[in-house]
């Protein structure tokens, strides 16, 4: 049976690929550290599940508003209030399976074919194909450690078309952990203001930042620049409900409506019982904190460990999520048993193969001289892990 042909373009999610291979390893019996996904270890707050019973005891189980249940988006806007300094009605609000589907969805709505995004390079693995689903072409802006992976207006006048339609901006990044400041936000956002180009800010991260540094929220920057920006954020990652799918778009009413026109086609709407246990979480974060604290000494620890047992590598400290991304180009071209290592898809693998230790090469991410590694597990399996990629790519000669 014969499939479109412009799907020949998008490809599967590398780090579920690789994810999927060490559950086939494991289930053949293979130990195998897995630093691959980011989804948080810690469980989810027993308020959050208590508030599904009782969802499920009122029989809140209809279908609800396409846009969400309206008591959840004015916890959506409550939160963005009190957190981001934003005032958004609930009709500014959308309620979707998963930020992955907000971004997703709000690129349908604002992309006609051929009209171009920027996307700073190293990326979130989605990024290029959500473009290429909403027949939209992705403009890859590289950056380096340098420049510790930010991007400036200069990057975007080089990169900037007529066709520039959107800028995708990740604040904390995946894969990197690097944190904007507002200053750096607001010449960025200035800058997209005065040349049309709507900036999606996708803001997943923000409540896992470190060291005391201070998250600002792009639409928070001016009246102007919050009438050209469209928030995605979710509870995924901040409040550990990642099997949930809860994620929502904020963002100019035009907008907003068209993603309901859109979904109203595609999803309906995500579970009602879950949404009222949103409600609950997001008025329930005393537990962030520790949690966040967890992170951060797990990214310090790995930085030290990351320069003891792999000495080429070079890794820019983390700000905030639970990712780093060190370096491993110093290792290419060198070999192990009549292989020689050609790209982080090679290192990635052989990694796998001899120490068993999942990663995902940084090819995943725009970036070929990296690898990702996630720090959302266990403390000691973050040392064993690091020590035997360490073993494994002393090897190569």
């Amino acid at each position: 049976m014969k499939t479109a042909k412009w799907l020949e373009s998008i490809t599967p999610s590398p780090t579920l690929a690789v994810n999927q291979k060490v559950i086939e390893l494991k289930a053949q019996g293979k130990k195998i550290i897995s630093l691959v996904v980011g989804e948080p270890d810690f469980e989810t707050p027993q308020p959050i599940k208590d508030a599904v019973s009782e969802a499920l005891k009122k029989n809140l189980t209809r279908y609800s508003e396409t846009e969400g249940v309206k008591a959840f988006r004015e916890a959506i806007c409550m939160k963005l209030k009190r957190d981001n300094g934003v005032t958004y009605d609930p009709s500014q609000i959308i309620v979707t399976c998963g930020a992955k589907q907000a971004i997703s969805t709000s690129l349908d709505v604002m992309l006609d074919g051929g009209d171009e995004v920027l996307v700073p390079a190293p990326y979130w693995v989605s990024y290029p194909d959500m473009v290429k689903l909403a027949r939209g072409v992705p403009v890859f802006i590289p950056t380096s450690s340098e420049s510790r992976y930010k991007i400036s207006t200069k990057d975007l006048e080089k990169y900037t078309t007529s066709k520039t339609r959107a800028l995708i901006l990740n604040n904390p990044s995946n894969p990197t952990g690097v944190l904007y400041t507002g200053e750096e936000l607001l010449e960025i956002s200035k800058w997209c203001l005065n040349k049309g180009v709507i900036v999606i800010a996708d803001e997943v991260y923000e409540r896992i930042v470190f060291s005391g540094r201070k998250f600002v929220s792009v639409a928070s920057l001016s009246k102007d620049i919050f009438e050209n920006t469209v928030t995605i954020n979710g509870l995924s990652k901040s409040h550990c409900m990642t099997g949930w799918r809860m994620g929502y778009a904020a963002g100019p009413e035009k907008i907003i409506k068209a993603m309901k026109k859109c979904q109203s086609h595609l999803l309906s709407h995500i579970p009602t019982f879950l949404q009222h246990a949103g409600v609950v979480a997001l008025n329930e974060d005393s537990y962030i904190a520790p949690m966040v604290k967890a992170y951060e000494e797990r990214v310090n620890t790995s930085v030290e460990l990351i320069k003891q047992y792999m000495p080429l590598s070079t890794c820019v400290v983390p700000d905030g999520a639970f990712y780093l991304f060190p370096t491993i180009d110093k290792y290419f071209g060198k070999s192990y048993n009549g292989k020689t290592m050609k790209d982080s898809i090679d290192i990635a693998t052989f990694i796998l193969e001899d120490a068993n230790v999942a990663v995902v090469p940084g090819a995943a991410f725009g970036m070929d001289g990296n690898i990702r590694l996630s720090v959302a597990t266990s403390l000691d399996q973050i040392k064993e892990g690091i020590k035997k990629i360490g073993e494994t790519l002393g090897k190569l000669k």
